[in-house]
């Protein structure tokens, strides 16, 4: 499961962090939305079902949802959508589930499938327009070992911290001549110093002791340049 939206949770941040506006049961952050411990009665919440529900008709991603929840004693409505790339002519429109998530401020989101070619033309996929409409510019992933698990890498205990609103993932490319592809990275102070802050903001407050920027600023002098000098400031 993606989880998608603009909140925190007690102990835990969640993949996607931007701006949101003030509701009841929680405060505003300057990365997003914050609860209370629990959020009050009938909290709602936009619940994306993706591709794997439509295929799977017998599974009912909704009622284990709703079993998981009341399991754990959270008070939350779901508003469904179903959000698909592959599927357009049954998907809601990305102006209805960005509008969801910006009133409920909180998403439960499966993972949407990218076919190989959008039937628009489009070089930006669900994901891209949905993060670029809300402006969900962090991407926060932990990465721990797990005990009782043998794997190669023993005592991992990383937080990953991505911008997904330009560089690579302004989808500014085309097709100079048969054979030949142009592709666009934009890189802003505005955003890399927004990143950053971020970065060094999570890591205060989570202990954590040291912020590593990962760059390419010895080929890419100026675009990744830009940002190590941002996050340098």
């Amino acid at each position: 499961m993606e989880v998608a939206g603009k909140r925190r949770t007690q102990g835990q941040v969640e993949e996607w962090v931007g701006p949101t506006r003030r509701k009841k049961g929680g405060r505003r952050t300057e990365e997003g939305f914050m609860f209370r411990d629990r959020p009050r009665q009938g909290q709602k919440t936009c619940l994306g079902e993706d591709d794997w529900v439509l295929i799977n008709k017998s599974f009912d991603f909704e009622k284990l949802i709703d079993y998981v929840v009341q399991a754990a004693g959270i008070p939350v409505d779901f508003e469904p959508f179903f959000f698909s790339e592959v599927n357009p002519t049954l998907s809601a429109p990305l102006e209805d589930v960005a509008g969801s998530i910006a009133r409920n401020g909180i998403c439960l989101k499966g993972i949407l499938s990218t076919p190989d070619y959008s039937h628009t033309g489009e070089l930006q996929t669900l994901n891209m327009k949905l993060r670029n409409e809300l402006d969900l510019y962090a991407n926060v992933v932990h990465v721990k070992s797990l005990p009782g698990i043998k794997c190669r890498h023993q005592n991992v205990d990383a937080i990953i911290i991505r911008e997904q609103t330009e560089g690579e993932y302004s989808a500014l490319e085309h097709e100079c001549v048969p054979g030949v592809v142009e592709c666009l990275k934009i890189v802003t102070r505005q955003k890399s110093k927004r990143i950053a802050k971020f970065a060094f903001d999570y890591a205060t407050k989570n202990n954590r002791k040291k912020v590593t920027a990962v760059h390419k600023a010895n080929i890419m002098k100026l675009g990744d340049g830009l940002f190590l000098k941002s996050c340098q400031e």
